[in-house]
């Protein structure tokens, strides 16, 4: 297998987590990562956040600096060098994330770090990356 470039989304209802898992026999490089999520009508304040893992261990983590509240719909765009907003610019929030580089079995793990309603709000993820074997 030679390097691509890939855009992975997943548009599932009724979550507020999502983990991507790195197969066997392939790298990641992830350079952007663009979350969409509805909130339900549950109270509380969210804050959306990328997580890496080495299916144990923390590697990485990038939040938000804005928070969102009931019923909104809140875009998050993480990539290297964005600005790190702490409100929203028509409805969109920027988050610094590193580049990041992903061996078998390590996790993109992309959530609402509250799970203020995990089984009630909506979440689209896509991620692009660029795919390698091992």
């Amino acid at each position: 297998m030679t390097a691509n470039y890939v855009t992975t989304r997943d548009a599932a209802l009724n979550d507020s987590s999502k983990t991507f898992t790195v197969p066997a026999g392939e790298v990641w490089i992830i350079t952007h990562v663009n979350v969409i999520i509805t909130a339900s009508g549950d109270a509380g304040t969210r804050r959306m956040r990328v997580r890496t893992t080495d299916g144990t261990n923390q590697l990485s983590i990038s939040e938000a600096g804005a928070t969102f509240e009931t019923t909104d719909v809140q875009t998050c765009d993480f990539y290297p060098g964005a600005p790190d907003q702490t409100a929203e610019v028509a409805d969109t929030v920027k988050v610094p994330m590193p580049v990041l580089i992903l061996r078998p079995g390590h996790q993109l793990i992309v959530e609402e770090g509250a799970a203020v309603a995990a089984a009630a709000d909506d979440m689209t993820v896509a991620f692009t990356y660029t795919r390698r074997p091992v």
